[in-house]
């Protein structure tokens, strides 16, 4: 099975979520495209559901996630970008997380039940993580240095099955490569539009072909046709 990812090479937090096990309850991204999404559920479905704190990589990005009472906290980030911020980060959205929502609400939580409350913080915690300059003086983020130096890098394919493989390939999100691929999905989607109405217009046209011929038949000969059996 062949994964590829899509979108472009950003330094920082590029994807995140909060999952029960296998089952997203929230999540962000900060690209417009890409399979990604598909990339974390498979993560999602091999990594073991037990405490801990955990990376993979592959080629120029890295997945970061804890696991903590059966919930997990993930994000994609570029490889280069400081895992100890990654981890200030999912920290930092565990704790808002189970302020909003109790251990007891999530047990019988269902797919994506707290994505409208939650993927806005998601949103802002990733763009605050990644650019703001102050974010590494924190004394939250100096706390991640120490635990950080006993995570292990581990490489992607120590999850996989053997002949899977994920790619990650890279384009800018707001770059013309994303609105190309906008724009001939949207020019695909017209085209069919017109071409359905068109047959819609054709088939129309001789159902109405149709019925007046019928009728001028019917005025002429009659209803029974009289001129035409008279023929015979």
């Amino acid at each position: 099975k062949k994964l590829s990812t899509n979108f472009s090479m950003s330094q920082g937090i590029v994807y995140s979520l909060v999952a029960k096990g296998a089952i997203v309850l929230a999540e962000h991204s900060a690209a417009s495209y890409g399979n990604f999404i598909t990339v974390s559920r498979v993560i999602l479905e091999r990594i073991p559901q037990e405490n801990s704190k955990q990376s993979y990589v592959y080629d120029a990005y890295a997945f970061h996630f804890i696991i903590e009472d059966g919930i997990t906290y993930l994000c994609m980030t570029s490889e280069s970008f400081a895992r100890r911020i990654a981890y200030a980060y999912l920290e930092d959205i565990k704790g808002r997380f189970l302020q909003m929502f109790p251990v007891d609400q999530l047990k019988y939580a269902i797919a994506f039940q707290m994505n409208s409350d939650f993927s806005p913080i998601l949103e802002k915690q990733m763009n605050f993580f990644t650019n703001d300059p102050s974010v590494d003086k924190l004394a939250q983020v100096k706390k991640q240095i120490e635990e950080t130096k006993g995570i292990m890098l581990e490489n992607i394919d120590k999850i996989l099955d053997r002949g899977e493989k994920i790619d990650l390939l890279v384009s800018a999100t707001e770059g013309l490569e994303g609105q190309s691929f906008h724009f001939k999905k949207q020019t695909k989607r017209l085209y069919c539009h017109i071409i359905a109405q068109n047959i819609k217009l054709l088939i129309l046209t001789a159902i109405v072909v149709l019925f007046l011929c019928w009728l001028g038949a019917s005025l002429i000969c009659g209803f029974r046709f009289e001129c035409i059996g008279g023929l015979f």
